[in-house]
């Protein structure tokens, strides 16, 4: 909109009507004030909404001992990294991790160590998965089988805005130049069926077919 006013004044000038010069730049400057009062409230509002984040300690432990490319590089430093941030998750998850059976103890002073140490050692660009691959090696499973549940709990937890973005990237896919008129309702409905529903392959859409035909008549196009 501010273009095509910029647009408009650009072109009125050759023709030295004052007047609407005079509106036209009046009309920039009431739309760049919104634009401004607009960019302010989204930032002080996702600054409210995440303000939480930043000072979530739990959230923080798990980030700390969840990303293997933040630890030290140096083995000193490594011996020590993640132990006072395990021992907090272990504690706030105390009931939890109990009840799965897990050994916060071996977790925290045994097996701890023992994967800082192998993760540290892999290449860089497989430290990033070493969780995943912990998960899927049989051996490691055993070896690792109390800090491995501690993992699998942290891992649920939303440490990105990854899943929003998701959110928004369908909602553009949805709701686009041809279907701008979508209601709110609908809109959700669609949106919750392309986040969570199955995929194509696997959706049997017979059923869904014979219900809608049998909610009323339906009339039959020759």
């Amino acid at each position: 909109m501010i273009g095509r006013a910029k647009q408009c004044l650009y072109l009125l000038k050759d023709y030295e009507q004052l007047s609407f010069i005079v509106l036209v730049q009046d009309i920039l400057k009431t739309l760049s004030r919104m634009k401004a009062e607009l960019l302010n409230a989204v930032v002080s509002s996702l600054q409210r909404r995440f303000k939480c984040v930043e000072s979530e300690k739990v959230l923080q432990a798990a980030s700390c001992i969840l990303d293997p490319r933040e630890w030290p590089k140096d083995t000193g430093e490594l011996a020590s990294y993640g132990n006072e941030e395990l021992l907090l998750l272990t504690n706030h998850f105390a009931q939890v991790l109990d009840r799965m059976g897990c050994d916060c103890d071996a977790a925290r002073h045994k097996e701890w160590p023992s994967a800082k140490v192998l993760i540290k050692s892999l290449l860089p660009g497989l430290q990033k998965d070493a969780w995943r691959d912990f998960f899927l090696d049989d051996h490691r499973q055993n070896e690792y089988k109390n800090l491995l549940l501690i993992a699998e709990l942290l891992l649920v937890l939303p440490l990105s805005t990854a899943a929003c973005e998701r959110g928004f990237s369908s909602m553009k896919r949805i709701k686009n130049d041809w279907r701008s008129s979508l209601s709110v309702d609908s809109l959700h409905k669609l949106l919750f069926i392309s986040i969570e529903g199955p995929e194509l392959d696997s959706f049997d859409g017979k059923k869904i077919v014979e219900r809608w035909h049998s909610q009323r008549a339906r009339r039959v196009l020759l």
